[in-house]
């Protein structure tokens, strides 16, 4: 097994596992707490997550280009992209400090997290230097060692999350929890970190913190919109609807974990030879590879997508129970984000150095989904931010995307895509959910019915592939061969 595939697997697998250890944090959550102490729970991790992006600015990825290859004050470049992390991650305590808090509680209209932000002045502190310092590993090729460093931490804070969840029924030490084992984490990462890199320790140089920070910032700007739009919709509706409103809505508006895995590992192999690719002029190959990506993940995605619309309300019983029923219509609003995710947009624009192009459609959607969230908010309730959120990605920021990229490759706008092969695997994917859907049928739990509907669907989704599209079922295996029973053999 070849090492760059080791370091893709390591990746991969504490990606996946994170995943399914936050899903069950999640589900323990829901189950556990009443619906006012989850929503103050989450509005509480939601102000910080908001402010992330606002406040690193793209300063951990400044490492990849003033680390990488430098023979001199290596760890005094660590130090200054710390020092940076540690003065930003202030500005949003002295915020919750000076009261910021109280006006966050005002605006959410929940007086719980006055209390809890204020626990949080600290929680910046010991957070943002630990996203720079996980780059640190992955530049000195210990990848492997990132994964488990990040995977226990992941695990210990899932653990002390569910334990104390189920313990004290409140969301107080949950939320404490967080703040620990990031006090943990901290010294633990500076350990790992300078006892892999040597030498060069000083003090942080105010020159080489501008050249930092003159890198990092206009690469932080371009991707505070797309940051932002993720969370969007739910800093819409914790300030529009109560705090119930807004733990039922934040129950349904979950994303897969296994679409950014899929994505992320094909545009991977795709995106290094499409940058050539346009480098050297040849467009037509490059467009091509484009097209390439989403006519592989819809395989996977689209009879994903097709089941889970099929089974929403029984996964959302099975997940949080009753009290969450009411959630199933969130998560069929997303859903129907699915085929937007097939497409890696931003890869093409990177491949074509328009990462600027990328931006300004980025902060248009942004302002469309603001204006439209909040309209539909005010007329349907909370589910409406759901809603505002996937028209504005269907009408507004997809029609320009795919108009500014079939400019730059200079084809049609109905050529950027393999449309008759998406509509193929669609139709199957459709077709395998019309026979699987007689699992409703079923006496029983939701379990049952997943269960049963699940083995229905896969059988009948691989056989209309194999029938309709032999190549598309080739390419199908041949993805799970080689990424994952040559994982397993290895």
């Amino acid at each position: 097994m070849s090492s760059r595939l080791a370091k893709v697997i390591a990746l991969s697998l504490g990606q996946g596992l994170s995943s399914v250890a936050l899903i069950a944090s999640s589900i323990v959550c829901n189950r556990f707490l009443s619906m006012a102490d989850l929503a103050t729970y989450r509005q509480t991790m939601l102000a910080y997550e908001f402010a992330v992006p606002f406040l690193t600015l793209g300063i951990p990825s400044s490492l990849y280009y003033f680390l990488s290859g430098a023979k001199e004050r290596r760890r005094g470049i660590i130090i200054d992209n710390i020092a940076i992390s540690l003065v930003m991650g202030s500005i949003f305590s002295v915020f919750l400090l000076l009261g910021g808090n109280r006006l966050l509680a005002l605006r959410f209209d929940n007086p719980a997290l006055e209390t809890t932000l204020r626990w949080f002045i600290i929680y910046p502190l010991l957070t943002f230097p630990v996203l720079s310092l996980n780059s640190v590993l992955i530049i000195c090729d210990r990848i492997t060692l990132s994964a488990v460093f990040q995977l226990c931490t992941k695990c210990l804070l899932v653990a002390g999350v569910i334990i104390t969840c189920i313990a004290t029924r409140s969301y107080e030490w949950p939320l404490l929890v967080k703040i620990m084992v990031a006090g943990i984490s901290l010294p633990a990462m500076l350990y790992i970190v300078f006892r892999t890199v040597r030498g060069g320790a000083d003090w942080p140089r105010l020159k080489n913190i501008r050249q930092i920070l003159i890198y990092s910032v206009p690469l932080g700007l371009a991707s505070i919109a797309g940051s932002v739009s993720i969370s969007l919709d739910k800093v819409i509706v914790s300030s529009m609807c109560t705090p119930e409103s807004f733990a039922v809505y934040s129950s349904g508006a979950i994303q897969l974990p296994f679409i950014g895995i899929i994505t992320g590992s094909i545009t991977t192999v795709i995106l290094a030879e499409m940058t050539l690719l346009c480098k050297e002029g040849k467009l037509g190959n490059a467009l091509e590879l484009f097209r390439r990506i989403p006519a592989q993940t819809a395989l996977f995605l689209f009879p994903l997508m097709v089941f889970c619309i099929l089974f929403n309300k029984d996964i959302i019983l099975l997940f949080y129970g009753q009290r969450y029923e009411a959630s199933h219509i969130v998560f069929l609003i997303y859903l129907c984000s699915i085929p937007i995710s097939i497409v890696t947009y931003g890869s093409a624009f990177t491949a074509l150095n328009r990462t600027a192009k990328y931006m300004q459609v980025s902060i248009e959607e942004l302002a469309v989904n603001f204006v439209l969230s909040c309209g539909l908010v005010y007329l349907f309730g909370a589910w409406g931010a759901a809603l505002g959120t996937i028209l504005a990605c269907y009408f507004w920021a997809v029609p320009r995307l795919l108009y500014i990229l079939s400019r730059e490759f200079k084809c049609s706008i109905f050529h950027m895509l393999p449309f008759v092969q998406l509509g193929k695997t669609l139709l199957c994917a459709a077709a395998a959910g019309a026979i699987s859907a007689a699992a409703h049928l079923i006496p029983g739990p939701s379990a049952v019915k997943l269960l049963c509907g699940g083995i229905v669907f896969g059988c009948c989704y691989l056989a209309a592939a194999w029938f309709f599209m032999p190549q598309s079922y080739a390419a199908l295996l041949g993805i799970v061969k080689r990424n994952f029973l040559r994982r397993t053999v290895s």
